[in-house]
């Protein structure tokens, strides 16, 4: 088992911080990090300050060179940390180049980001280079990544991938996470890489580039939800609109399943579609290939009521409202806004549950009357 070690801060009531290292065993880096508190509390014993309110981790690194063959990790809180130098100074000449006098605008830091950096070996003890880096912040299906560098002068050597394979490393550790902790429900067991908005065209220039490596990496361009964008990506796409207006119909946010292990509808939910009627099950049936027509189409599930056959067979035009509590579909459809872990927002997910509540009724179907 390779070791590692993980600095951690010590937060006081008096707005104080010192940092502590621990030695640890752990096969995942980022699992080592998530779980400094933990390894803290443990290690430190009596020894933990009275005064002491929080504890974060600040950096996790290997100790063992042989583990990682010529590169290491390093995890960052971002919270306390911003990229390292090198890596932002290329960060904003990229921002300038690209987003000419919006580029302060667009470079909205992350809230409670993680920073994961890559470096070259050298031999002993001693530090490599930093060879590329980015920042992450992970939700509930995905985990968004954003300021991905690798530096001009390392590349070429396989590092971009390396970085690839790290996040969707991470995805899958928080998503195991997540439902460890009970703070997913299993119903829906899926998570995937998300990047900023980007051009996804074949054009010359840095504006491109990104979108083309993100295609090579097995990435697919999606439109995105306007609701679902960080401050940054909002100015961002007013940038792009003003900057580059005739690629604007071009922007894409491009994505990566990493944890597909589907969806499952909850028993109240079967329930209530084995209930249906032949008529009710065909206007259902209907308002679901509509649905589900428009995501093909577009990339986009829309939740329009007067675009829905069942709301309009209800007279229903707002959630919860007294005809909408008295739909025949009432507790499957409005699954997707509930209080945990809500994804109405999220076209992926919205497709997979209305896909998997699809395959379910065909599955289902009742007797003509």
């Amino acid at each position: 088992m390779p070791k590692a070690i993980v600095i951690v801060a010590l937060i006081k009531e008096d707005k104080t911080w010192e940092e502590v290292r621990i030695e640890s065993d752990g096969a995942n880096l980022y699992n080592v990090f998530q779980n400094a508190e933990d390894e803290a509390r443990m290690n430190l014993g009596d020894d933990l300050p009275k005064d002491v309110m929080a504890i974060t981790a600040i950096r996790a690194e290997w100790l063992d060179a042989e583990e990682q063959e010529d590169t290491e990790w390093e995890w960052h809180n971002g919270e306390m940390f911003d990229l390292p130098e090198e890596l932002r100074t290329f960060r904003i000449q990229h921002y300038k180049d690209i987003f000419k006098g919006w580029w302060e605008r667009v470079d909205k830091a992350s809230t409670n980001a993680g920073i994961l950096i890559l470096r070259e070996r050298w031999r002993g003890r001693v530090k490599g280079p930093i060879v590329a880096g980015c920042v992450m912040e992970h939700t509930n299906y995905f985990t968004r990544f954003k300021d991905f560098v690798v530096l001009p002068e390392h590349r070429g050597k396989g590092y971009a991938r390396k970085m690839m394979e790290m996040l969707a490393s991470s995805a899958k550790t928080w998503d195991r996470g997540l439902l460890a902790n009970r703070e997913k429900p299993k119903d829906i067991d899926m998570m995937y890489l998300r990047s900023l908005i980007y051009l996804d065209a074949d054009g010359k220039g840095p504006e491109f580039e990104f979108g083309k490596f993100l295609r090579k990496m097995g990435f697919t361009p999606q439109p995105f939800n306007r609701h679902q964008l960080t401050e940054g990506e909002v100015e961002a796409l007013d940038a792009y609109t003003k900057l580059y207006p005739e690629s604007v119909d071009d922007l894409r946010i491009f994505t990566k399943m990493v944890v597909d292990n589907g969806v499952t509808l909850k028993p109240e939910s079967e329930k209530e579609l084995q209930s249906l009627t032949a008529g009710q099950w065909e206007t259902a049936m209907g308002a679901l290939k509509t649905k589900l027509d428009n995501f093909e189409r577009s990339g986009r599930v829309s939740y329009r009521y007067d675009l829905c056959d069942v709301c309009k067979s209800m007279a229903s035009d707002e959630q919860d409202s007294e005809n909408c509590k008295k739909c025949y579909i009432h507790t499957t459809c409005t699954e997707p806004f509930r209080e945990q872990c809500r994804f109405k927002e999220d076209y992926l997910i919205s497709a997979a549950y209305f896909n998997e509540m699809k395959r379910f009724m065909e599955s289902h179907r009742p007797e003509g009357e």
